[in-house]
């Protein structure tokens, strides 16, 4: 789930500034930013266990939030954040399938399996997302309440259509990053 992860932030910074709204997409992405970032060091994180786990969550959450409270000395930007990345697990859970502790089975119903039953999820949270947020921005905030839409709409619109099709991201994938990491004992 991207765009109902954006969306979700974009809801919740409706009344801040654009530029510390950046914070809040960047803490509701940050296991997924995590994961990128061990797939491209090579570091197995089987199924997400060191970026999307309940205790992976736990040290990302206050850490986003410290880093936001120091960049925009915003006590509700970091509490957005924190309680954005809290968030992150629970959506995973409709679009997929994670261990949402060391040693536990996977749970998740799965949903990027079946594009067009994850566009009928993620397509009115990004709605609602817009529509709460476009309600409580000031007038100054117009070029973004527009663009936003446009944005999450054409990204879940490429997202489903790249699953569609059978697309392959140029991003390594955790699976990957685990099947090279044995390779190299």
């Amino acid at each position: 789930m991207i765009t109902g992860h954006l969306a979700l932030a974009y809801g919740a910074g409706g009344k801040l500034r654009e530029h510390r709204l950046l914070w809040l997409f960047g803490a509701t992405l940050a296991p997924d930013i995590v994961d990128v970032a061990l797939a491209f060091a090579h570091v197995c994180s089987p199924y997400g266990l060191y970026s999307h786990s309940i205790p992976a969550l736990a040290l990302e959450a206050p850490l986003a939030a410290a880093i936001c409270w120091a960049v925009t000395r915003d006590r509700r930007v970091a509490i957005a954040a924190a309680l954005l990345i809290a968030l992150h697990l629970p959506l995973d859970f409709v679009t997929g399938s994670k261990v949402f502790w060391p040693g536990a089975q996977f749970i998740g119903a799965e949903f990027y399996k079946y594009p067009l039953a994850d566009v009928a999820i993620e397509l009115p949270m990004v709605l609602a997302g817009w529509w709460y947020a476009r309600k409580r921005m000031s007038d100054s905030g117009i070029w973004l309440q527009k663009t936003a839409i446009v944005a999450f709409v054409a990204l879940q619109c490429a997202l489903n259509v790249s699953k569609l099709v059978d697309f392959k991201p140029p991003v390594t994938s955790q699976s990957d990053a685990c099947r090279a990491s044995y390779q190299y004992r």
